[in-house]
């Protein structure tokens, strides 16, 4: 991906700011009552803010334009783990709590609208469940240990199992970890976590 010399580089774990973990599901009893409704832009206001932000951070046109393999979709992050299999994510989030850097400081639950179908099929509703952990000092922590409800949610969302993840490290010092598929009756085969620096299956 070419870059020029100005251009914000990808996140890191080191460099992140924010990091949210994402979780599509079709079920809303599949949502745990700690998350908060909240109503999502359509994806052409999200697109526009997207655009504004990468001209104003300068990033060139080509990267930009470029953008995720998504149809009709563009924004400048850089994919660092695109996965098929059956993981769980006890150990991620575990990790981001224990973090001297990172605190969860929000959870919110959107649906996406469906998009265009051409063939007609059968479309499931796109509920989102998205956890936010930020090392930013003006973010406050919605969570801590003591909680019971909070804790008996995230280990209730750390154990379901995703046939689909991937992980997004992007220019506005944010990653994203997506889930998706969720598979109720298999058991994980690998764990999303955090190891030697980086959020990885293992």
């Amino acid at each position: 991906m070419i870059q020029s010399e100005t251009s914000p580089i990808p996140a890191t774990l080191e460099t992140a700011e924010v990091i949210m973990v994402k979780y599509q599901v079709s079920n809303p009893n599949r949502i745990p009552e700690i998350f908060e409704h909240v109503e999502r832009p359509p994806d052409l206001t999200v697109d526009i803010e997207q655009q504004k932000l990468a001209r104003s951070q300068g990033i060139p046109y080509d990267i930009f334009k470029k953008g995720r393999v998504r149809r009709g979709r563009v924004d400048t992050g850089e994919n660092t783990l695109k996965e098929n299999g059956l993981f769980d994510t006890g150990r991620l989030i575990d990790g981001l709590l224990a973090s001297n850097r990172f605190r969860l400081v929000d959870a919110v639950t959107y649906e996406r609208p469906l998009e265009p179908n051409e063939d007609q099929r059968p479309q499931s509703r796109k509920l989102i469940m998205v956890l936010v952990f930020s090392s930013r000092a003006e973010d406050q922590p919605i969570y801590v240990a003591k909680d019971l409800a909070y804790a008996a949610a995230l280990k209730m969302l750390g154990n379901m199992v995703w046939k689909f993840c991937s992980v997004w490290a992007n220019r506005d010092h944010t990653i994203t970890v997506n889930l998706s598929l969720l598979d109720p009756d298999r058991k994980r085969r690998k764990s999303i976590q955090i190891k030697d620096g980086q959020i990885v299956a293992t």
